[in-house]
């Protein structure tokens, strides 16, 4: 997930030239409309830049 259009279209691009099948998807963490399991989730710096108070909730939304 991630909340950058531009980093999605970018990304996407570069897997369908390397062949590779993989979603990219931009929501929300806490407002998600997603319903489905992932096999991996990747975070690089969202983490920090949330409240104190809502790391806790960040954490428990990513792992389940």
């Amino acid at each position: 997930m991630t909340i950058s259009e531009a980093a999605i279209t970018q990304a996407d691009s570069k897997a369908k030239e390397e062949g590779l099948d993989i979603s990219f998807i931009q929501d929300d963490i806490f407002k998600s409309r997603l319903d489905q399991e992932f096999d991996f989730g990747f975070d690089r710096g969202c983490f920090y830049v949330f409240h104190s108070d809502l790391r806790q909730d960040y954490v428990w939304i990513n792992h389940n």
